[in-house]
């Protein structure tokens, strides 16, 4: 037969705390933990207790326990940004002539600073003037008279590209006959004719540099004319 079932008595708490009621306090756990948005450490410590005792205390009364990734509202992180970071290295470096903060870590000078820095005897490739071998043809490009031809070829032709019509830098001024083999047409105006940058490169891919000639250019010019730009 089956026995009869007896009563038993609420176990009696043993904490011997004033506030021990509290654990068995279901109202005032809850207004605590959803209300105040306190931790199950935190109630112990109001009590006070250890943390089993409340966790006890929210099973047995049957009080729905928050998720893991809950921030309580008594939980304060210190930050972790910026010099509080621990990989921090002191952040981006500044340049050193202006103070510019630089985008690259290993950058000692910003864009604007290393241009001027880097010049005359502190670029690399500097060597002093007795050292230097400028050529008959680099003399001969960087006197007026050069100059001077190749703007005379450019107001002839406004500027504009003789095969594509188009004006777009970089504009450069072309001999027909060769620079290296015509020396007696190097200023001459009628020797020269106006390109782009584009149509420039692919007449010398097609011709190489040196020993060039009108007629290779009219060839040229009247291949690439029949393609549409």
């Amino acid at each position: 037969m089956r026995k009869a079932r007896v009563e038993t008595k609420p176990r009696k708490s043993k904490l011997t705390c004033p506030n021990g009621h509290l654990t068995r306090d279901k109202a005032w756990l809850e207004e605590k933990y959803f209300g105040e948005n306190l931790s199950i450490a935190k109630i112990a410590k109001l009590i006070p207790c250890d943390y089993g005792t409340i966790h006890k205390a929210f099973k047995r009364l049957g009080i729905a326990f928050k998720p893991k990734h809950v921030t309580y509202g008594d939980i304060t992180y210190p930050p972790r940004n910026g010099k509080h970071n621990g990989m921090w290295t002191g952040g981006r470096p500044s340049c050193l002539d202006c103070g510019v903060k630089l985008a690259a870590y290993t950058a000692l000078r910003c864009v604007k600073c290393k241009s001027l820095f880097y010049r005359g005897e502190n670029n690399p490739q500097w060597l002093p003037p007795e050292l230097r071998k400028v050529t008959e043809a680099e003399q001969i490009r960087n006197s007026a008279e050069y100059k001077d031809w190749r703007l005379s070829v450019w107001a002839r032709d406004k500027t504009k590209c003789r095969i594509c019509g188009v004006r777009k830098d970089p504009m450069v001024a072309h001999h027909l006959d060769g620079f290296n083999a015509f020396p007696e047409k190097r200023f001459d105006v009628d020797n020269g004719v106006t390109l782009c940058d584009f149509h420039h490169i692919s007449f010398h891919s097609n011709y190489g540099f040196g020993n060039n000639t009108k007629e290779q250019f009219e060839k040229f010019k009247s291949e690439t004319t029949e393609m549409t730009y």
